[in-house]
């Protein structure tokens, strides 16, 4: 059992006061709401505010308006429509309300800032919408923050419930998860993955029948990281990890970038695998990010806040930063809706992988501007990989496929790097596989392609 993290309980329950507080805001943006629509629509109906006693004399001379119309067009949308919109989605607790609140609250009172520097009179009225403003803002951000933590708790206890397990090696110490009966499969995750990640990345893409054994690579998770992080030391430690289960030979699969961990075990310990699997795999050139982009993605990825506020107020963004793009996303069906949104969640805690991510874009994927000499491969070998993913390009998937002398590369129309709509066809290629793999001969390699030499593989020819 891990235990990262741990939390005091509340005498308060923090849904209770959620509630109140949403309560709160209902009321006063309801209250705020309905003045606003009434005010603005007279103004808009009169714009020299005769009919509520409001002259335009109160202009100040500076001011960019010689009437309300245009005060009053705002005042209606902005404080009267938009307010009473967040009122219902707030009774209607949609997941986005919390934060609505919150910039409602910002209008409010940037509403009242700008229109005390165009006025010459001062109302009560202006200090009432004000201090509401900033009653939404504490409200939004109370909120925000318990919500925050009611997430955060979940994925931290649902990481701590996972039964892993650590195998300490002559290599080092590696955490996986164990899972299934059947034919092994050494699951490698990808970039912002880990064990559990990876037994949900397997699930959908072998199914029923296999023993998953789903590592945590390298800085994910409870897997250390060693002086020597390369793709290479950790193909030798996922081979340690197979002695020390008494695994003769396995399926090695490879997800994004866990590619360059499963070619190398592929190269290195040829024997211990069974077959290759490649979906989605990271492929060369692959360029180091500067100074400012890892300090900007060591704080963006260490941040569970900031990676929680990410994955719940842009899902289409954070979908999309999965290699979904926003094509793919229009036609998802309600189970992949689903699907998508529960392995988003399972990205989190981001602060338990932000280690291994750093070695992946500093060591793991720059690795691969090394030659690997893939021709050497000699095991059965199948290559995913979809025309519309928006992270490693196609043909250059095509081309590594094309140099493994027993590949098989499978192009997928659309569906992004998660291969969306496609999951049954890439189980029933890998069962094809596993179940009649003498019919993989060196005839089923992609043709046309160009022989990978070290200059076409750094150009990625």
């Amino acid at each position: 059992m891990l235990n990262f993290y741990k939390h005091n309980s509340f005498t308060f329950s923090r849904d209770t006061m959620i509630n109140i507080l949403r309560i709160v805001a209902i009321t006063l943006l309801l209250t705020i709401g309905f003045a606003a629509l009434a005010a603005g629509y007279s103004f808009m109906q009169d714009p020299s505010g005769k009919a509520i006693n409001i002259s335009t004399d109160y202009l100040r001379p500076a001011a960019p308006f010689s009437n309300y119309l245009v005060p009053g067009i705002v005042l209606f949308t902005m404080n009267g429509v938009l307010s009473i919109l967040i009122a219902v989605m707030a009774v209607k607790k949609t997941a986005s309300y919390p934060l609505l609140i919150f910039l409602q609250g910002c209008i409010y009172v940037g509403w009242i800032t700008t229109q005390l520097t165009m006025v010459t009179a001062y109302h009560p009225l202006h200090t009432i919408v004000g201090l509401t403003g900033l009653v939404l803002i504490i409200i939004g951000s109370v909120a925000v923050q318990a919500v925050y933590k009611r997430d955060i708790r979940e994925q931290y206890s649902r990481v701590n419930s996972l039964a892993v397990k650590y195998a300490y090696t002559s290599l080092g110490k590696i955490q996986y998860l164990d899972y299934g009966t059947g034919q092994p499969v050494l699951l490698v995750h990808g970039v912002m993955g880990g064990c559990d990640h990876g037994l949900h990345i397997s699930k959908t893409f072998f199914g029923q029948g296999y023993r998953i054994i789903a590592i945590s690579r390298f800085g994910y998770l409870g897997s250390p990281i060693p002086a020597n992080s390369s793709p290479s030391n950790q193909a030798d430690l996922c081979a340690a990890l197979l002695d020390s289960l008494g695994i003769t030979e396995a399926i090695v699969a490879g997800f994004s970038a866990g590619g360059p961990s499963a070619l190398q075990l592929a190269l290195r310990h040829q024997n211990r695998c069974a077959a290759l699997i490649l979906i989605s795999m990271a492929v060369p050139p692959y360029n180091k990010p500067g100074r400012v982009s890892r300090w900007l993605m060591e704080k963006f990825f260490g941040s569970d806040f900031m990676f929680w506020f990410f994955l719940k107020y842009t899902p289409s963004m954070a979908l999309k930063l999965m290699g979904t793009p926003y094509s793919v996303q229009k036609r998802l069906t309600s189970f992949e809706t689903i699907w998508h949104k529960d392995l988003m969640w399972r990205l989190l805690p981001a602060n338990l992988r932000v280690k291994g991510v750093l070695n992946d874009v500093l060591i793991t994927n720059p690795d691969l501007n090394n030659s690997y000499p893939v021709q050497k491969i000699m095991v059965n070998t199948i290559v995913f990989h979809s025309k519309d993913d928006p992270m490693p390009p196609f043909e250059i998937a095509k081309n590594i496929a094309a140099n493994i002398p027993n590949a098989r590369f499978v192009e997928i129309e659309s569906g992004g790097h998660l291969l969306v709509g496609h999951h049954d066809k890439v189980q029933k290629t890998i069962r094809g596989l596993v179940e009649q793999p003498k019919l993989w001969t060196v005839q089923s390699r992609v043709m046309g392609s160009t022989p990978i030499s070290a200059a076409n593989w750094k150009s990625g020819l």
